[in-house]
C-alpha cells in the first residue's frame, strides 16, 4: 500500500480552483506519489489529511474526491457522468494515474476538475467522500458540451446516453446557458476529430 504521507496537498482559493495551468504547475513541482487539491473556501489540507488517515481503505483507490451532490463511495465513470451538478472542493490523485491519463485540460475554461476526474474514473478507480459544501456548482457550457461529445459513443453503447444528456440539458437550462451549450455541442458534433 502507498503511504498517504507521500502527498502534496495544494490549498487553492475558490477563484483559482478550476485553473488548469496552476494545477498542472503543481503536478510538475511535486515529487510525491500523491497530489491533492483543496478549495480553501470549503476545506483545508488538514481536514483532508485527517479523513485520509482515519480511512486506510482509501489508499487502494487512484483518486479520492471530496464533493457534494455526488454519489458517495466507489464511483464508476457512468455514475460520475450522472453528477454534472457536483460541487468538487477537494481531491487527491496518484501520480501514476496522471502519467497514464494526462493532466488538466488547459483548453477548457470551467468544469476542469470534473472533466479531469471523468478521465481518472475512466482509467482507474475512484472513491467519493460525499460532504456538504456551501458553494455553488461551477458551470461552463462549452466544457459540458465537450464532455457529452467525448463520451457520447460510450454512453450510447451502455444505454444511458439519453438519460445523461437530459441531465446536462436540464443543468444548462437551470443556469441559463442552454443556448451556449447547444451551440457548443453542435460545433463539437460537426468536428470530425475523434474524442477518445
Amino acid at each position: 500500500k502507498n503511504n498517504m504521507m507521500d502527498i502534496d496537498i495544494f490549498e487553492i482559493d475558490n477563484s483559482n480552483f478550476e485553473n488548469s495551468k496552476l494545477k498542472n504547475k503543481y503536478i510538475r513541482e511535486s515529487m510525491e506519489e500523491w497530489i491533492g487539491y483543496a478549495d480553501v473556501s470549503v476545506t483545508a489540507k488538514e481536514e483532508i489529511i485527517h479523513i485520509l488517515k482515519e480511512n486506510d481503505f482509501l489508499y487502494d483507490y487512484d483518486a479520492i474526491v471530496f464533493a457534494s451532490d455526488c454519489v458517495d463511495g466507489e464511483v464508476t465513470l457512468e455514475e460520475l457522468l450522472e453528477c454534472p451538478q457536483s460541487v468538487i472542493f477537494g481531491f487527491c490523485i496518484r501520480r501514476g494515474i496522471v502519467v497514464k491519463n494526462g493532466s488538466f485540460n488547459e483548453l477548457l475554461d470551467g468544469n476542469t476538475n470534473y472533466e479531469f476526474l471523468l478521465r481518472v474514473a475512466e482509467a482507474g478507480n475512484m472513491y467519493v467522500v460525499s460532504c456538504k459544501a456551501d458553494k455553488e456548482p461551477v458551470l461552463d457550457a462549452r466544457t459540458l458540451a465537450y464532455i457529452v461529445r467525448k463520451y457520447m459513443v460510450l454512453l450510447k453503447t451502455r444505454g444511458v446516453l439519453d438519460e445523461v444528456f437530459m441531465q446536462f440539458v436540464k443543468l444548462a437550462e437551470n443556469y441559463n446557458v442552454l443556448d451556449t451549450f447547444n451551440l457548443c455541442l453542435k460545433d463539437f458534433l460537426a468536428d470530425s476529430v475523434e474524442y477518445t
